[in-house]
């Protein structure tokens, strides 16, 4: 299955759609050309659009993007239609270029919709932000867009600063550690991993947070129910 590229909707705004024959290729100004997005944000609206369709807007700190599901994705629809803004929700989906307005724009076809949290989105926000700084910093200094550092600046502003008493080194990092350290062949049970970082002075919703984006990330897997192990 294609990668699902992490971007932030102020970006996502600016950048160039090509339509194809099974969706469309998105190229960024930071420079990803992808054909799916992994997107975590407040649904803002909800609405029936139409032939069939349901049309949605999901907001992150920098914007909003546009999203439409078909009778041909059952269960997204129903995800959609059962859900009241404001909520959090994350969504895997491809691209679709809409050319019925006069500047035609990019819409997203979600494929995955599920309910998520401000953790969970925070988390997908700091880890948008290093993927896109990592695109900006492989360009060549004349092709970069200013623009694209002010939307990740905006995206970080609203990240509230780690608690005083929060252990310094970043929960992500503590996880990979104890993974590193404990692993057996299978890897290690989730709870075992919770556990030990827990014993690191992390709250717990932080380390599944961190869990999850390791999992988005393909730097984990999970060999079984209930089991993580490093890639």
């Amino acid at each position: 299955m294609e990668g699902a590229a992490r971007i932030f909707a102020g970006e996502l705004n600016r950048s160039a759609g090509v339509a194809r024959h099974d969706g469309a290729v998105v190229h960024t100004p930071s420079g990803a050309s992808c054909l799916r997005i992994y997107f975590v944000g407040v649904l803002t609206e909800v609405g029936p659009a139409g032939y069939g369709f349901l049309r949605a807007r999901v907001a992150d700190p920098t914007g909003t993007i546009d999203i439409a599901a078909g009778r041909d994705m059952p269960r997204v629809m129903e995800s959609l239609a059962s859900l009241t803004p404001p909520a959090f929700i994350a969504l895997t989906g491809t691209f679709r270029i809409d050319t019925r307005i006069p500047e035609p724009h990019i819409v997203v076809r979600p494929e995955v919709v599920r309910v998520a949290d401000r953790g969970e989105r925070d988390q997908w926000l700091l880890v948008t932000a290093d993927h896109t700084l990592r695109r900006l910093e492989a360009q060549h200094p004349a092709d970069r867009d200013d623009g694209v550092a002010r939307v990740v600046e905006r995206a970080l502003a609203v990240i509230p600063e780690a608690p005083e008493n929060e252990p310094p080194g970043g929960v992500r990092e503590a996880v990979m550690d104890i993974l590193d350290r404990h692993s057996g062949p299978r890897g290690m049970e989730i709870a075992d991993v919770l556990g030990y970082v827990q014993e690191r002075g992390y709250p717990e919703p932080h380390i599944r947070d961190a869990i999850r984006a390791l999992l988005d990330d393909d730097e984990c897997y999970t060999p079984a129910s209930g089991w993580i192990k490093r890639l």
